[in-house]
C-alpha cells in the first residue's frame, strides 16, 4: 500500500507532502495486517482518477440522513449508542478519534426504496467533517454499505473499496498533478 501524508515538522512549518510504502497481508479476505513498518519512498508515477457511483443525492432531512449522522457521531467521537445504528454482523465500535463529528453530504448508489426489503442493501458515499480536541477540522469521507432490517436501514459496513462508474472511463492524471 502507497500512502501519501502531509507533514509539518512544527506548527507554523510549511506543508510537506510524503510518501510511504506499507506491505499489507490480507487474512481470508477481510483482515489487513501490516507486515513491516513503513518505509520513505519516492512520489509513484501518475495513475488515473476513477469515477465513484453515487449519483443519488440524501437530503439531511431524509430518514435514512438521520441513522447516517448517528453513526458518524457514535462512530468518530465520545457518543454512547453506536448500537442503535449497526447490524449486529457489523463488527464496528467507536472509534472516539473526535470531539465532534458532522455529516455534510450523503450521495447514494440507487435511490433509496420507500419500504426496503428485508435485508435490502444500499451503498452510500458519506462525507465528514470532523473536530479534534485542539479544534483541528478534518474532512474525512467514507464508504457505506446499508442494510434493510426490520424496515429500517443500519450501516454493515465501511466498505473497504467505494462504488465505481462501470460507465465511466477511468481518466490518466497528468504528471505533476498529484
Amino acid at each position: 500500500v502507497f500512502v501519501s501524508v502531509t507533514e509539518q515538522s512544527y506548527t507554523n512549518a510549511p506543508p510537506v507532502r510524503s510518501y510511504y510504502q506499507l506491505p499489507v497481508s490480507v487474512y481470508n479476505g477481510a483482515a489487513p495486517r501490516a507486515m513491516a513498518k513503513p518505509a520513505r519512498r519516492d512520489p509513484p508515477p501518475p495513475g488515473v482518477d476513477v469515477s465513484l457511483d453515487y449519483p443519488v443525492t440524501i437530503t439531511n432531512d431524509a430518514v435514512l440522513a438521520a441513522v447516517i449522522s448517528g453513526f458518524v457521531t457514535c462512530y468518530l467521537t465520545d457518543a454512547n449508542g453506536i448500537e442503535r445504528f449497526v447490524t449486529v454482523d457489523s463488527g464496528l465500535g467507536p472509534l472516539r478519534a473526535y470531539s465532534t463529528a458532522a455529516v455534510t453530504s450523503i450521495r447514494a448508489q440507487n435511490p433509496v426504496p420507500e419500504a426496503p426489503a428485508e435485508g435490502g442493501e444500499l451503498r452510500v458515499w458519506v462525507t465528514v467533517s470532523a473536530r479534534a480536541a485542539d479544534y483541528t477540522s478534518t474532512p474525512l469521507e467514507y464508504p457505506l454499505t446499508l442494510r434493510a432490517t426490520g424496515g429500517a436501514w443500519s450501516v454493515a459496513a465501511i466498505d473497504v473499496v467505494p462504488a465505481i462508474d462501470p460507465d465511466a472511463p477511468p481518466t490518466p492524471v497528468a504528471v505533476g498533478t498529484r
